[in-house]
Parts: structure tokens; sequence; C-alpha cells
């Protein structure tokens, strides 16, 4: 069973697919062009171009043409001797004529003509003309080709049922292209009467400067921009396939068994809303967690608070909710911000709610109600005193039927304290004086501290904050939370964001969350951990 689940974990179908791009579709493309660019740049800066020209030729025999018959088969001859021209032209006689044509290319200007004589009536031979040398002069620039080059740069291409083949030269520059194909295409001309019984050797198309062969620029940049998204989207992939946070419900509903009690999506409040403002003080802004239901009360996201309060309260159709405690599975997972949102929820449907913040080792209650916290749980836990005075201790938040407890100063003891006697009657105590008690807890992984006062409540809710919670450590909350046979209520979703695949009501996308400082994401969307 273990192992069938784990390969159901690991197995991504189509949508999941499809929405694993959707949230790293910036680092797809980036990645894309990203190489695309660099492929396009090592085609046009790092490697050098090579250019080929080409020469096209005609061989063929002059046939008798009052014989039909024996001109179509010279023709058909032609056609067939056409790859034993291939071979000849990349003989070594041709290479050599063609190099030495390249180191010294000169141009017949004026053939050399014999010396002219007659025989006069003496019988003697008389000089009529002298004889005139070859006229020669230089047809362009010389080159240094040996034949093993040439060999390794020129290649024939022929052609079936046609009598015309190419020669083709690859070279640095397109002149020298265009004159190492010339000076073959003339040796073959000029050598190959002397070899094979040719009678009409003709150059069709001289060469021209060579185009770009190499590299093919289209094709590096088409590769980079392959490379790069298969590269990027294997990486999102293996990353995406080896997170083992939670993502969406599906784990905690099928695999835990807990309900969903509502979603919270990704929103900012403003840096300057504070609820009591004080001269010389900024810790609501710092620290505190940020009251989206008090700050917009009409917005989305306070509507998802309200949520979750009416789902809780359909919790308790069989056994009345008056004490309820928020938790998480480790630290920096939303749970204060969820807390103090829900409880404002409550004041504002007109019950008389106490908030209690209990997490002994990071308390954030007076920071966010911009309190002091010389007094609080801790003062009463502490106290010798028999009778407990809450307008001691308990202070009005600033808001409508909402009383908060500060955790008071830190304890060395803090497990000690929340799991003593005095912290249960306290709780009985402010049961009798409160429609709503509502505890912030500290992370059950952390501390034992939840243990201990989740099982005397009427119910724990459970923060996991979309894919930041570990289904491992969340495993574990639940099962010590059940261990201690404390009452839990189900989960609260938070931290919804829409590249994450955001779904419940669908809207509030574009606020930020607010507990602490934001988590910066990585270029392929894992998040980088800050502290609560």
């Amino acid at each position: 069973m273990e192992q069938e689940q784990k390969q159901t974990e690991n197995t991504i179908d189509l949508t999941q697919l499809l929405q694993i791009c959707r949230r790293h579709i910036w680092a797809l493309i980036i990645w894309s062009v990203g190489l695309a660019l660099v492929g396009w740049g090592v085609a046009n800066f790092i490697i050098s171009p090579k250019y080929t020209s080409n020469a096209q030729i005609l061989v063929n025999q002059k046939a008798n043409k009052n014989d039909p018959n024996a001109a179509y088969n010279t023709q058909q001859a032609n056609m067939q001797m056409v790859t034993t021209y291939k071979d000849i032209v990349t003989s070594h006689v041709i290479l050599q004529d063609a190099s030495n044509r390249l180191a010294n290319p000169v141009r017949v200007v004026k053939k050399a003509k014999p010396a002219k004589y007659k025989t006069n009536a003496e019988g003697r031979r008389v000089l009529v003309r002298k004889a005139q040398p070859e006229v020669v002069e230089r047809s362009g620039k010389s080159y240094s080709v040996s034949t093993s080059e040439l060999a390794k740069s020129v290649s024939v291409n022929t052609q079936q049922q046609s009598q015309v083949f190419s020669i083709s030269a690859t070279a640095d520059t397109p002149e020298k292209a265009k004159v190492e194909a010339n000076a073959v295409a003339r040796s073959f001309r000029d050598q190959i009467p002397n070899i094979m019984n040719i009678n009409n050797v003709t150059i069709v198309a001289p060469a021209t400067d060579g185009n770009q062969s190499s590299p093919n620029v289209k094709l590096f940049t088409l590769a980079g921009f392959v490379i790069g998204l298969v590269l990027s989207f294997a990486v999102v992939l293996i990353r995406e396939m080896s997170d083992t946070t939670v993502k969406d419900d599906a784990f905690l509903t099928d695999n835990l068994g807990l309900v969903d009690l509502g979603q919270v999506s990704h929103f900012h409040v403003s840096s300057s809303f504070v609820i009591r403002k004080k001269r010389g003080t900024d810790d609501t802004i710092k620290h505190g967690a940020k009251l989206i239901t008090v700050a917009d009360p009409r917005s989305a996201v306070s509507e998802q608070f309200r949520t979750i309060r009416t789902n809780i309260n359909f919790m308790a159709v069989d056994e009345e909710i008056s004490t309820l405690a928020f938790t998480s599975a480790n630290i920096s997972e939303g749970k204060s911000t969820v807390t103090a949102n829900v409880a404002i929820t409550y004041a504002q449907a007109g019950r008389k709610t106490l908030l209690i913040d209990a997490d002994l080792r990071r308390p954030t209650l007076h920071s966010t109600f911009n309190v002091k916290n010389n007094t609080g749980l801790t003062t009463v836990l502490t106290s010798e005193a028999d009778a407990i005075n809450l307008n001691d201790v308990v202070e009005e938040s600033g808001i409508d039927n909402l009383s908060i407890l500060t955790s008071g100063p830190i304890p060395p003891n803090p497990a000690e304290l929340i799991g003593s006697r005095r912290m249960e009657t306290f709780i009985e105590l402010v049961k009798s004086h409160y429609d709503m008690v509502i505890i912030d807890l500290a992370p059950v992984l952390e501390v034992s501290d939840t243990q201990e006062l989740a099982s005397h409540l009427d119910g724990v809710v459970l923060v996991v904050r979309q894919g930041v919670t570990q289904k491992a450590g969340i495993t574990r909350a639940v099962q010590m939370l059940k261990f201690a046979k404390a009452r839990i209520l189900g989960y609260v979703m938070n931290d919804i964001r829409a590249e994450n695949g955001g779904y419940g009501y669908g809207y509030g996308y574009g606020y930020g969350y607010g507990y602490g400082a934001e988590k910066k994401k990585g270029l392929f969307g894992r998040k980088k951990s800050d502290d609560q």
C-alpha cells in the first residue's frame, strides 16, 4: 500500500503537467530565449564562417548528327560517365594543376604564334614573320592551397539523368571559394582531353562569390531554443517531482482524512496600516500579522476568512465550540495571521471574542495590535494569587467585541506553564466571560506545548501554507494531535497563489501574504525561506 501511495504521489498527469508549465512559464521562456541567443551568438561571433561556391560543367562527346541512334547512345554514355568524372575531378592530377593555377593565377591575353617562312625562287627559306611569344597577365589574387587542402574543400555533386555536374569549393572567404571552384573547373576542362577521349567540355556556369554555408545561424538559434526549453523543463520537472510540500487538497483530504475549512489567497496589507497608533513605534508594520479583515473588510480575502468562520460553525452542529485553537506543523506557515483574522470575523459577527497568544516562544499578538507585552498569559500562569482578575491582563483590541491577551514576558519553562492545571482553570474562567475564546498555539513539531493544551479545547484547526508545508511535517503533526486526543476540526490552506494553481474562490490573487517578510522565489519558482 505504501509503495502504491508513493507511486501515485510521484505520478504527474497531463493537467498537473500543464499547471507546472503555467507556474514556471517565465523560467521556460527565459531559459529558452536565453540559450537561443547564446546559439545565435556562437554562430555569429565564435565559429568561423565558411563559404561555398559552385561551378557547373557539361561534358559530352560530339556525335554524328546524321545518325539519331548514335547521338542517343552517345548521350546515354555521357550520362553514365558523370560518376567517373566525379572521381577524376578529385584526383591528384586535377587538384595539383588547380593548386598551381591558384598559386600563379594568369590569363592568356594573346596566344603564341610560330615563325612564318616562305621559299623564294632560289629555293631558300626566308623568314616572313618572327615567332611571337604568348602574352599573359595576372588574373587575380594568388592563394597558396595544397593538393590535400583542395581535396578537403572540393566536392562534386551529380544528378541522375543529367550530363551536368557541379564542383563545390568551401573556403574561409567568399572570394577564395569562388577562385578555388573555378580553378578546379578549368583544370578539369583542360586536363580531361588528355585523360579520356573527350572533345567537348563546357563550363556552363562559372562560380561566383560564395554564400555562407556554415555555421547555419537559424539552425544554431533553433537548437539553442530547443535545448533551453528541454533543459529548463527537465529541471522544473525534477524539482516538482522532488518537491514534498503540500500543493493542493488531495493529500490532506484523501491521505490524512482532514476536513477542508477554507482557503486564504495571497494578499498584501499596506505597511502603514495599524490598529492603534502609538508615537515612536512601528512594531505592527515590522512584526505583526496583517489584518486584512480590518484594513479591507469587503475584500475577497476577508470573505474567505468569513467562510472559514462559517465552516467552523458548521462543525459545531453536534457539539458547541467555544474554545478554538489554531496551530501549524512548523513556523512561517501563517497561523498567527489566520488566527487573528478569524478572531476578528467572530467579533464582527457580534460574538464577544477573546484572542489569546499562547505561542510563548514567538509571540506576535502584541505587535499585531500594537500594545505592550509587559503582562499577559504568563502573568496569569505564574501568579500565586488564587483569584484571577481578567481586567488586569486582558486589553481592548480597538475592534468592537474583540479583547486580546498577549503572551506576557517570555518564560524559561513555557511547556510547563501551558500544560499546567492553572492553564486549564484559566480556560474555564474565560469561557464563562466570552462567547468565543480563540488561541494562537505554537507549531506542533516545534514544541510540546500544543499537545498539552489542545486536548482540553473544543477544537483545533491546522494552518497549512501551500508550497511550504511539508507533507511529512503535517502528517506528523496530525499524528501527534490525535495521540493527544485533540479534536482536529480540519485545516485552512493559506497563501494560495495563482502561479501555484490557485483554487477555492478563484479571486483575491494579487494580494500579498502578510505574516512577516514575504518569501522570494528563485528562477525555477522554489521559495527561499525566511523566518516568521
